[in-house]
């Protein structure tokens, strides 16, 4: 059974953070506190979750060893939940805290942009460790097919006819709402791919848990992203939107995965 190899622990943790966004998307909806109290609420509910994931990540890493093969990917993962995190920070700091509307491009972005090189880096250092058992040239193909495939829909569907053919959408506003989604698919859903095919073709099993929750995370984040781009596009997006609790699942369901590693690792299973 499932609960054999789950640890209390990690149910505990993973339904804290689903509780925070599910809290989070009640009181939105019911419009405690006004315009004001649904932004201050939206954000803050944000970066509890982000930070959360990113501290249990970063905790995990510590507690496998952040220069191991098995550690190092969490750590690279949870440096890049907690520079999101950092955006989300100052996202509130300036939509909160001053009242007033955060630039796009702006402050935020770098630090958005960040964890996906840091995810890339991390989750391919996790299927690459395996390249002496298996060989990774398949998983790598198959990857890169469906994710080229992925944005090749992600580029006709929604950037070509809705946000770079815009005459009034800025440079910088059409440059980072083709990155954003892009990035989403090729640094973070591409390298979740690769190692999930990497570890079936160990024979799968529990050892590919942690991926599959990571892939699941980058879908995630992908989704909100790709809606993000969209809405920005269309000036209709508001802190609050559905689209924000993708970014918090989607980090949330990262940190599931590196749970499963830690309870993996504590019970030397495969």
């Amino acid at each position: 059974m499932a609960g054999s190899y789950v640890s209390r622990s990690t149910c505990i943790t993973f339904g804290t953070a689903v509780v925070l966004v599910a809290v989070t998307a009640v009181l939105v909806s019911l419009g405690v506190g006004g315009e004001k109290g649904v932004v201050a609420i939206a954000d803050i509910g944000g970066v509890l979750v982000v930070g959360l994931s990113a501290a249990v990540i970063l905790a995990t890493a510590r507690r496998l060893g952040p220069a191991t093969s098995v550690g190092r990917p969490w750590l690279l993962i949870g440096l890049g939940a907690m520079s999101f995190m950092v955006g989300d920070v100052i996202w509130t700091v300036i939509e909160v805290g001053v009242g007033a509307e955060p630039p796009y491009p702006g402050l935020p972005d770098p630090f958005y942009l960040i964890e996906y090189p840091l995810v890339a880096f991390g989750v391919l250092s996790a299927g690459l460790a395996f390249r002496g058992l298996v060989d990774v040239r398949r998983p790598a193909i198959i990857a890169t097919v469906v994710g080229l495939a992925v944005s090749a829909i992600v580029y006709v569907g929604l950037l070509a006819p809705y946000v770079l053919s815009d005459p009034e959408i800025s440079t910088g506003e059409k440059v980072l709402s083709t990155l954003y989604p892009l990035a989403d698919v090729l640094l973070m859903l591409t390298p979740a791919i690769f190692v999930v095919a990497v570890v079936s073709s160990l024979g799968g099993g529990r050892l590919a848990w942690p991926w599959w929750a990571v892939a699941t995370g980058a879908v995630m984040l992908a989704f909100a992203d790709t809606g993000y781009s969209w809405l920005a596009a269309a000036d209709l997006y508001e802190s609050g939107s559905f689209i924000d609790y993708g970014w918090s699942l989607g980090h949330a369901f990262m940190m599931l995965g590196a749970l499963f590693a830690r309870d993996l690792a504590t019970r030397h299973v495969t």
